[in-house]
């Protein structure tokens, strides 16, 4: 088991937000900065239920409600206020309308938070609105005072019920320099199709479906040991008039990029085909 590193955070930066398109299929916008980020405080709430018999607590339970975020930033810019509560900013005079109408889009805030051995923490908060923000607004004085914007949101899980990604390079997290390019997304890698059925006279190769996978569309074929891949259009799949070695002949489920799945794993063949 490897050492754990503690490292307390110093500072936080990156902050930036995704509108959720799609929630079904975890799909997001690409990330935008909100604005260079001073505070972030995140507040789950909790509730809690106890069993009480024999006169005594017993079991417990918890389940997980609303989270409260609140961000404190350099500015707003409008056009961010825009994204985030639904408002519209007219193309020739920029100005801003926000209208009883408008709704907030659900969104996902991203950032991450430096740590003191000048490593970094990072966290994807994953389905939430923001409200309008509370503004207040004092005449200058002789010592500057920065008068700087928070705003208030309320996060919930999603139909899948994930609320939160959180990744740490102190835990040997590697992908930092992607973090920020989408909103997190775990990488699907399917298992490999089975009981392979070969027919050399025929010259096809058939297998049975991985689960989840039932269209001859969701597969690929290789006949050069994975170098090249073509679309499978049945199973079995003509694999031509050639000979391959065994092995050679392969099939597996294909990457969708999308759905956030890459290539599955392979199923190859186990006996040779002949030509003629």
């Amino acid at each position: 088991m490897s050492e754990i590193v503690n490292s307390a955070p110093i500072g936080v930066e990156n902050l930036v937000y995704a509108i959720l398109t799609d929630e079904i299929a975890s799909i997001y916008g690409t990330p935008a900065l909100i604005s260079p980020a001073i505070n972030v405080k995140i507040s789950p709430k909790s509730n809690s239920d106890t069993l009480y018999a024999d006169n005594k607590a017993v079991e417990t339970a918890t389940s997980l409600g609303e989270i409260d975020v609140e961000i404190e930033t350099q500015d707003l810019p409008l056009e961010v206020q825009a994204a985030l509560l639904g408002h519209t900013i007219d193309s020739a005079t920029k100005v801003m309308c926000s209208d009883v109408q408008d709704s907030a889009p659900y969104v996902a805030v991203g950032f991450k938070i430096k740590k003191a051995n000048a490593k970094y923490r990072y966290v994807w908060l994953l389905k939430g609105k923001f409200s309008e923000p509370e503004e207040e607004h004092s005449s200058q004085e002789d010592k500057t005072k920065f008068q700087t914007p928070k705003i208030k949101g309320t996060f919930v899980t999603r139909t899948d019920g994930k609320w939160k990604y959180t990744a740490d390079e102190d835990s040997g997290f590697t992908g930092g320099a992607a973090w920020f390019g989408s909103v997190y997304k775990p990488v699907i890698i399917p298992a490999a199709p089975t009981n392979p059925v070969q027919d050399d006279t025929a010259n096809t190769f058939g297998w049975t479906n991985v689960s989840g996978y039932d269209n001859a569309s969701d597969y690929e074929y290789s006949t050069d040991g994975g170098v090249t891949w073509l679309a499978v259009t049945e199973n079995p799949q003509n694999v031509g008039n050639s000979a391959y070695d065994a092995g050679k002949v392969q099939v597996r489920v294909k990457a969708d990029a999308e759905a956030g799945r890459s290539a599955g794993l392979v199923l190859s063949s186990t006996l040779a085909y002949t030509a003629g």
